[in-house]
């Protein structure tokens, strides 16, 4: 690998909540292992596993929302936060480890700020007459 590719690499993921959200998208997998695995139970009428499948997919989905959307990084890890604690009803959580990876990446994806730009050459400015 070149060292150029590493390096945009490298600031590709600084420009976004990388960790926040591939720990979201992470929980969201472990989220929809319970009721994928349970699929014929979930279709039936009356079972709550359906909202697993609803609960876990937004939780993915919300991960991959924060690669490709980091301004909206704080909506995303609240929702995000929202869901996998609301993942408990349908899919335990997870087995609960879902519920809690989603809620520290929702909350990493909360907190993130992004990188200030460095200041570019100082612009001359013109003389108005």
């Amino acid at each position: 690998m070149s060292n150029e590719y590493q390096e945009s690499q490298i600031s590709w993921i600084k420009k976004r909540p990388f960790k926040g959200s591939l720990l979201l998208f992470l929980s969201g997998l472990i989220i929809l292992f319970i009721p994928i695995s349970m699929i014929p139970v979930a279709l039936m009428p009356g079972s709550f596993s359906i909202l697993g499948i609803v609960f876990g997919g937004l939780v993915v989905l919300l991960g991959i929302l924060g690669f490709t959307f980091p301004d909206q990084s704080s909506i995303i890890g609240v929702l995000a936060i929202f869901f996998a604690c609301l993942s408990l009803i349908g899919a335990l959580g997870g087995f609960l480890i879902g519920t809690l990876l989603g809620i520290i990446g929702g909350a990493y994806c909360f907190a993130w700020k992004a990188p200030a730009n460095p200041d570019p050459a100082p612009r001359k400015q013109r003389k108005v007459s």
